[in-house]
């Protein structure tokens, strides 16, 4: 009978926390008004449960164009609800000087470069200010594109991979007939 009370005041307890953190959860929704910054790590345990594409905003503290582009283009309500919906989004310092484990090996900074392997190695070598890294589902098939995106370009872009297009159409063919909707 003891064993019986015990038992039933765990249960109840339990299901009392339980009920509390779920409401708790709900009344505190991830925020719609910003994008949902994940690191390397997050997104890679993200991509076992539900692969997605990946968006990579690349960027140094110094650079003009990351700030403006984080202000006019990636605070954009659709860009914002567009990512958060079909990418995982990752904002990573170019030059970081922390150490990334990512797909299994151990990125670092590198002193000659002055910029973090990661960031290296995804932009192809090619260290432009901000750049945006577009990659397929499972990391792969890096589509760095240097240079600040507008709205019009980043829906473009991110409409075309996220939708899948580029597997059935030219970047050519959908750049001339697409139409912008975001303002």
């Amino acid at each position: 009978m003891k064993f019986l009370k015990r038992f039933l005041n765990i249960f109840l307890v339990s299901s009392i926390f339980f009920i509390i953190s779920d409401k708790t959860s709900l009344a505190n929704p991830p925020e719609k008004n910003k994008v949902n910054w994940l690191s390397f790590e997050e997104a890679e345990a993200s991509m076992k449960q539900n692969p997605k594409k990946v968006y990579i905003d690349m960027y140094t503290s110094w650079c003009h164009w990351c700030k403006v582009m984080d202000k006019e283009t990636l605070s954009n309500p659709n860009v914002i609800e567009y990512l958060n919906k079909n990418y995982y989004a990752i904002k990573f310092n170019a030059e970081s000087k922390e150490d990334v484990v990512f797909g299994g090996k151990v990125y670092k900074y590198d002193t000659q470069r002055r910029a973090h392997e990661l960031a290296i190695e995804l932009m192809k070598g090619k260290l432009t200010f901000p750049t945006s890294v577009f990659l397929e589902e499972g990391f792969i098939q890096a589509q760095p594109v240097p240079g600040m995106l507008k709205l019009h370009d980043m829906e473009m872009i991110l409409k075309y991979l996220g939708e899948g297009k580029n597997k059935t159409m030219p970047w050519t063919k959908y750049q001339s007939a697409f139409q912008p909707e975001w303002k």
